[in-house]
C-alpha cells in the first residue's frame, strides 16, 4: 500500500515478516502506522466560552440574542427568539401580578406579625425585577450583541498580531458556574417557599424565575470579568516573551500591543455600559433587600430561629455575596487591565538596553497611553463599580438602619401610649 507520495505503508505483522536482504530497503521506504494523537481542544472564542450561561438566559426568555459559529452575535426584533423572550416575559409577569396580588391580601386580611409583614414586603420586591427587566434588560439587548462582537473582533486581531489565538479557557468554568446557580437558586427558592404563610405552589415559578435570574445575571457578570483578566495578563505575557526573543529590538511589535491594549481597554468600559441600566437597577434591588434583611432580623431577635429569621439570615448573606462579586469582579478586571499592565511595562521599560532607542520610545508611548486612558466600569456613567461602592453601600445601609430602628421605636411608643390611655378610660 502506497500514500500520495509513494512511500509504502506496510502493517506492522508484514514488516517484520519482511526482514533480512531488504532490511535496508524497508528502513528507508516503510513508515511505521501509529495511534491517531487525540484532537487538541480548539482556543474558542468569548460567546463559545460563555456558552453554557448563554443557553440558561434562552431558556429564560431574557436573552434574545442570535449567536453564530463565527462567534458574532445578532438582536433582530422580527425572529423566533426575540418571540420565544415576548411570551415568556408576558407570562411571569401574568404571574408576577397574581403573586403580587394574593400576598397583599393576605397581608390585608391575616394581618401577619411583623416580621411576617417584612418577609412579604421583600418578597414582593423580588417580584418587581419581572417588571424592570422588561425597562432595563431588554432595551440594552442590541448593545449586548455588539459587546459580544467586539470581543470576537478583538481576539481575531490579537491572533492576526500576536500570531496565536487568544484562549480564555473559561468554558468549563461557566458549566461549573452554571450548575452552582441552579443548585444555589433552586435552595434560596425553597428558603422563600417556606417562609411565606398560605402560599400556592404553582407561585415557586415566578419566584424561582426571579432568583434564577438575578444570580445568572451576576455570574455573566462575573464570567466576564474573568475574560477580561485571563486577556489582560495574556496580552502583557505575550509581549515579555516576544521582547527576550527579539532581544527589545521591536518598536513596531510593541505599538501592535499598545493598539490591542487600547482594544481591551474600550471593552472593559464597555462592559459597564452595556449593562448599566440591568445591573444598575439589580444592584439597587439587592441593597434595599439587604436592607430589609438585616432590619427584619434585628426586628425579629425575639423570636429565635424562627423560619422568618432564617429566611433574613440567608437573604442577607445571598444579597451580600452578590453586590460583592459584582464590585469586585470590577476591581478586579479595572486592576488587571490598568494597573498590573502598567506596573510590568515599567519593570519591561528600565530593562531596555540604551541602544534600543525606538523600542523604549514605544514602551513609553505605551504607558502614556494607560496614562491617558485608565480603564474604568461603570453603570451607564452613573457610578464607578468597584469595592468602593461596596463599601458606599454598607455606610448607607447603616444610615437607612437607624432611621427604620427609630420609625419601630416611634410607632411602638405610640402604640403603648393608646393602649395605655384605652386602660385608664375603662
Amino acid at each position: 500500500m502506497k500514500d500520495r507520495n509513494g512511500v509504502v505503508i506496510f502493517p506492522r505483522e508484514e514488516i517484520f515478516r519482511n526482514t533480512g536482504p531488504h532490511e535496508a530497503w524497508l528502513k528507508k521506504n516503510v513508515v511505521l502506522p501509529t495511534a491517531t494523537p487525540p484532537a487538541a481542544r480548539q482556543p474558542g472564542y468569548f460567546a463559545s466560552d460563555m456558552k453554557p450561561l448563554f443557553r440558561v438566559y434562552r431558556l429564560l426568555g431574557i436573552f434574545p440574542i442570535n449567536m453564530k459559529d463565527s462567534g458574532y452575535a445578532e438582536f433582530r426584533l422580527l425572529c423566533p427568539l426575540m418571540l420565544y423572550t415576548v411570551f415568556v416575559q408576558a407570562s411571569m409577569m401574568v404571574a408576577a401580578a397574581f403573586l403580587a396580588k394574593d400576598r397583599l391580601e393576605y397581608i390585608t386580611k391575616e394581618n401577619p406579625n411583623f416580621g411576617q409583614v417584612l418577609t412579604e414586603a421583600r418578597y414582593l420586591v423580588s417580584v418587581l425585577y419581572i417588571f424592570l427587566w422588561a425597562v432595563a434588560n431588554l432595551p440594552e439587548s442590541g448593545i449586548k450583541a455588539q459587546f459580544i462582537s467586539s470581543w470576537t473582533d478583538y481576539q481575531r486581531q490579537y491572533k492576526a498580531a500576536v500570531g496565536k489565538p487568544l484562549d480564555l479557557n473559561l468554558r468549563q468554568q461557566m458549566k461549573t458556574e452554571a450548575l452552582f446557580i441552579i443548585v444555589l437558586s433552586s435552595v434560596e427558592t425553597a428558603f422563600m417557599f417556606f417562609s411565606l404563610d398560605k402560599i400556592k405552589l404553582w407561585y415557586t415559578i415566578p419566584i424561582s424565575y426571579c432568583v434564577l435570574s438575578c444570580v445568572l445575571n451576576t455570574g455573566l457578570w462575573r464570567g466576564t470579568g474573568l475574560a477580561l483578566v485571563t486577556a489582560a495578563r495574556s496580552l502583557i505575557g505575550d509581549l515579555e516573551q516576544v521582547l527576550g526573543m527579539c532581544e527589545f529590538e521591536c518598536a513596531e511589535k510593541i505599538a501592535e500591543y499598545r493598539m490591542l491594549w487600547l482594544k481591551l481597554g474600550k471593552l472593559t468600559q464597555d462592559l459597564g455600559n452595556c449593562m448599566g441600566f440591568t445591573y444598575g437597577t439589580q444592584v439597587i434591588g439587592y441593597f434595599f433587600e439587604q436592607v430589609m434583611a438585616v432590619f427584619g432580623l434585628l426586628a425579629n431577635m425575639e423570636e429565635g430561629f424562627s423560619s422568618s429569621n432564617i429566611g433574613f439570615v440567608s437573604d442577607v448573606i445571598i444579597f451580600s455575596w452578590l453586590i460583592f462579586v459584582t464590585c469586585n469582579t470590577a476591581q478586579r478586571a479595572t486592576d488587571e487591565v490598568g494597573r498590573h499592565v502598567q506596573e510590568r511595562l515599567q519593570v519591561l521599560f528600565h530593562k531596555f538596553p540604551r541602544r534600543c532607542s525606538e523600542s523604549r520610545q514605544e514602551v513609553r508611548y505605551f504607558l502614556e497611553a494607560i496614562a491617558e486612558n485608565p480603564p474604568q466600569i461603570n453603570f451607564s456613567g452613573f457610578v464607578v463599580v468597584n469595592r468602593g461602592l461596596q463599601t458606599s453601600l454598607m455606610s448607607a445601609m447603616v444610615t437607612y438602619l437607624v432611621i427604620l430602628i427609630q420609625f419601630q421605636i416611634s410607632v411602638d411608643s405610640a402604640v403603648n401610649k393608646n393602649v395605655t390611655g384605652e386602660k385608664r378610660e375603662k
